[in-house]
């Protein structure tokens, strides 16, 4: 993606997204992609720039050697893993 128009917006408000922000789309789309059969490699690349890399396989093996490759994996589990007084 280019320009994300969700990260971008929330960069605009006067609130400042979440550490993780850019994990909660893996945290949707992938249970969506694998019940349609198909398998995701997702780069966030930074958690300051809107824009990511998301790739979408019907081969698990081909999905799983582009997420190897990720510059910076998505870990949308971690978001509630997250200590209450973390930033």
């Amino acid at each position: 993606m280019l320009e994300c128009p969700s990260f971008s917006k929330a960069m605009d408000n006067d609130a400042t997204p979440c550490k993780y922000y850019c994990d909660h789309c893996m945290a949707w789309i992938q249970p969506v992609m694998e019940a349609a059969g198909l398998h995701v490699a997702y780069d966030i690349e930074s958690r300051t720039e809107p824009h990511c890399v998301f790739r979408v396989y019907k081969d698990s093996d081909k999905a799983q050697i582009h997420a190897k490759q990720a510059k910076l994996p998505a870990d949308p589990y971690k978001l509630f893993l997250i200590d209450k007084n973390e930033d």
